[in-house]
């Protein structure tokens, strides 16, 4: 991933040292500066004035480059995208897609609240670069322009929303007396009023998922339609 900082240790940025010479601000300076305060205070840190803090300039000379804070977090955006590993063009087409949402999981797991930015329709290269990947894979398989649409928002929705529960999910994984008590709630309930819940309660021991099973089995779940259109396609 590029111009991103490991750690998250406060204090003055890597990214200026010292004060930022007059006439040599950029865009380039402003979103490393950003990704900087991203990786140290997390998404809500994110502030036309934090980012002029690192670079050690007035708040105000960074609107010379961003008409507000949005287009400076789409840049972040576009930055963190054209980051991502991307799979070889020779890779199968269900596993190049599989590629690709995990590094947007990972990323989005690495920055929460990133979902939140609306990037638009004016993509920039990094996200012009992931699209192009995927969509590239995803009429490998033969699918037509309709279903490829279809696809691919379903798969952004997944990725992004196991993404979003993941932070709250997370501690229950391996949680024993979660899963106990829930087992136990579960088996209160009246049985003629609630079978199919007593079911599940029973069935919990053996159905329990890490949130990483779940992302990944949920993955062939909605890449069930690629992988079939592949294999139809197979000499």
């Amino acid at each position: 991933m590029t111009r991103t900082t490991t750690g998250r240790a406060a204090g003055r940025s890597a990214v200026a040292g010292q004060r930022t010479p007059r006439g040599t601000l950029s865009r380039d300076k402003i979103v490393a500066a950003a990704v900087e305060v991203l990786d140290r205070d997390g998404f809500d840190g994110v502030t036309m004035r934090s980012v002029a803090n690192v670079l050690d300039v007035n708040a105000m000379s960074l609107y010379r480059h961003f008409h507000a804070k949005e287009d400076l977090l789409v840049a972040v955006v576009d930055e963190l995208l054209g980051g991502l590993p991307l799979p070889p063009p020779d890779t199968p087409p269900v596993e190049a897609v599989k590629e690709i949402a995990r590094a947007q999981f990972a990323l989005l797991l690495r920055y929460p609240g990133l979902h939140l930015v609306d990037t638009g329709t004016d993509l920039g290269p990094g996200e012009l670069r992931v699209s192009e990947r995927l969509y590239a894979a995803l009429f490998q398989s033969g699918m037509d322009i309709p279903d490829v649409i279809v696809l691919q928002a379903v798969l952004q929705r997944f990725v992004v929303g196991c993404a979003f529960r993941h932070p709250a999910r997370r501690d229950w994984d391996h949680d024993v007396v979660y899963w106990n008590e829930l087992r136990a709630s579960l088996a209160k309930l009246p049985a003629e009023r609630y079978p199919t819940l007593r079911k599940l309660g029973a069935g919990l021991a053996d159905a329990r998922r890490t949130q990483e099973d779940v992302f990944e089995e949920g993955l062939d779940t909605v890449l069930a339609p690629l992988a079939a259109r592949t294999r139809r396609r197979r000499p």
